[in-house]
């Protein structure tokens, strides 16, 4: 997208969870200049079927990037994402399991504009999530928060 000239990026998880028909809010607030990265929020949306664990550890990540920033972020695990190309440029990300949150870190490490606006979670088609419902998980996913802001 930055190298066709792109002046917005979105991106969302391929698995089927987001709904396309919500691209104009997620880029409303970047175009009418009130936003430079918008994230799609489940929390402040509607989302289905989500499992216990699953549903504690969003709102426990919200929490810490929430402490750690000064912000408060409602869904840092978020699959569906906004952002003025330009930013993206200037963000370091080094994660390959991690990048939603990092990215969202390298935004509010920068002090840019960061939104959030609900979006509709719907259940997964088929397939399986690569996210595996585990304290492991959860201890490095929150390491990259803390790793990332840390920079």
């Amino acid at each position: 997208a930055l190298q066709l000239g792109a002046e917005i990026v979105v991106t969302m998880d391929a698995d089927g969870q987001h709904l396309p028909s919500e691209l104009p809010v997620m880029i409303r607030p970047i175009i009418d200049g009130s936003a430079d990265y918008v994230n799609g929020s489940r929390i402040l949306g509607e989302f289905e079927r989500e499992s216990l664990l699953r549903h504690l550890g969003v709102h426990l990540f919200a929490r810490i990037v929430t402490l750690l920033t000064g912000r408060r972020i409602t869904d840092p695990s978020s699959g569906y994402r906004a952002a003025r190309a330009e930013l993206l440029q200037r963000f370091v990300l080094q994660e390959d399991q991690f990048w939603t949150s990092e990215i969202l870190i390298e935004a509010l490490r920068h002090r840019v504009r960061v939104v959030e606006v609900p979006v509709t979670i719907v259940a997964r088609a088929g397939g399986e999530s690569k996210k595996p419902a585990s304290l492991r998980y959860g201890w490095s996913f929150s390491k990259v928060i803390v790793q990332t802001w840390l920079r």
